[in-house]
């Protein structure tokens, strides 16, 4: 689970941590990097 962080500099780290997330550490079916 995310927890709704209170501040928006939190929110903007917890943004960036998912961009990371998503866009480079999982590796989805059917792409190729």
């Amino acid at each position: 689970y995310i927890t709704k962080p209170v501040t928006f500099s939190a929110m903007v780290d917890v943004m960036k941590a998912l961009n990371k997330y998503w866009l480079e550490i999982v590796d989805l079916p059917g792409t190729q990097k």
